[in-house]
């Protein structure tokens, strides 16, 4: 008699959790869904993604949940069915909303990947039609041919679309646009040469300086590829000297700074290393507010590491974890001092001995701004600029 009690509690119980379960509402059940997927239970995801799907079918939420199990299929492998959720999604948003033209794009992204350009050109004929009036949409699409088209080595064509297109704006964003997906047409050719000329006339023409810092840099990056030192330190001067003038101009100091470690950013990329620690160096010695604590140690640990400069980069981090120990570096700086007892640093984290880094070491190129002290504006504490551990870093170096 004692069992039958306790078995008909536990049943008693099970009926009360599973009418908890199905009283959720489709938000809710759509953020378990989305922790589920976070924490990798993509089978427990999609069963909820399912149930909100099955039981709210004309729920705003339904949306989002067939787009999970799109993004759920996809990190499984299964593109065909990704694909049927991801036309479920188009044929109830327009275009007009946020959603429908994510989901588009999505969609195309899927195609383009399967190699299946004809479905995809088909898609976007079927949209143009449909949308021929609204010139949003129609251009978005006339940009998503061009790209499909690059993709699928019809690279002639796509040329004239982007051509014609860049042809009618003045936008210097949109131009931007256009001239990276006509260079894209020429690496597809295998073309550098086409590439080269189209970045070089476009410099020399525009007179918008985003337009010519973008355009120097993305030259520069051209040259370190090839390990041409003669061209690469041409246009990292061009680069550097834009930066000077737009940094002179700039009143915000916060910004400032931010143009800073941005310049220095793109040092790394192109091997300026000595640049980079130089300018990381003036940021750090200067009066360094809370709001850029945290990115400035993420760019100068980084930098020191691939500078090679590790004791140097050891103590920063101690310093760090001792003056801001609300940023949470100890794990990282404990992490550091393993690899160091085990003689394993320069594994971890290769110190950049190349030929251009040698170069530039040799014959240093740095910003005159950067050789005085910058002093930086104060605000908030280290934590409400980001909660990101100050050790992503010594993480970014070694990528």
């Amino acid at each position: 008699m004692r069992i039958t009690h306790i078995c008909l509690a536990a049943l008693v119980g099970l009926t009360f959790t599973l009418a908890g379960c199905s009283g959720k509402t489709p938000e809710e059940r759509l953020e378990r869904a989305d922790v589920l997927m976070q924490q990798r239970d993509t089978l427990a995801a999609t069963l909820e993604a399912r149930e909100i799907i099955k039981k709210f079918p004309d729920h705003p939420e339904t949306v989002k949940a067939h787009m999970l199990l799109a993004q759920i299929y996809m990190t499984e492998g299964r593109p065909d069915e990704a694909l049927s959720e991801l036309e479920t999604v188009l044929e109830k948003e327009p275009q007009s909303t946020q959603i429908g033209r994510d989901t588009l794009r999505n969609y195309l992204s899927v195609l383009k990947q399967l190699q299946q350009y004809e479905q995809a050109f088909k898609a976007i004929d079927n949209y143009q039609s449909k949308y021929a009036n609204d010139e949003g949409t129609s251009l978005n699409l006339t940009v998503a041919r061009a790209d499909m088209m690059t993709a699928a080595e019809q690279t002639t064509g796509a040329r004239e679309i982007l051509t014609n297109l860049r042809e009618t704006t003045t936008s210097p964003a949109e131009r931007g646009l256009y001239r990276r997906m006509i260079a894209a047409t020429y690496s597809m050719d295998q073309n550098p040469t086409a590439t080269l000329d189209l970045y070089l006339k476009d410099y020399a023409e525009t007179t918008d300086m985003a337009t010519k810092q973008e355009i120097a840099g993305t030259l520069a990056n051209f040259y370190a590829q090839k390990e041409d030192y003669p061209n690469l330190r041409q246009w990292v001067k061009e680069a550097t000297d834009i930066y000077e003038k737009n940094a002179t101009e700039e009143l915000d100091a916060n910004r400032r700074t931010e143009m800073a470690m941005q310049l220095a950013m793109f040092y790394t990329r192109v091997n300026n290393i000595d640049g980079a620690l130089k300018i990381m160096q003036n940021l750090w010695d200067g009066q360094v507010g809370h709001d850029f604590v945290m990115p400035v140690t993420q760019v100068y640990a980084s930098v020191l590491l691939r500078a090679g400069k590790y004791d140097e980069a050891l103590a920063f981090m101690h310093e760090i974890a001792t003056k801001y120990p609300e940023m949470k570096v100890d794990g990282e700086v404990a992490r550091l001092e393993t690899l160091k007892a085990q003689n394993d640093l320069q594994n971890a984290f290769p110190p950049d001995t190349s030929t251009l880094a040698m170069k530039f070491y040799e014959d240093p190129l740095v910003p005159e701004m950067a050789k005085t002290a910058a002093v930086i504006e104060a605000k908030d504490s280290p934590t409400s600029a980001t909660t990101t551990e100050a050790g992503d870093a010594a993480t970014t170096a070694g990528n």
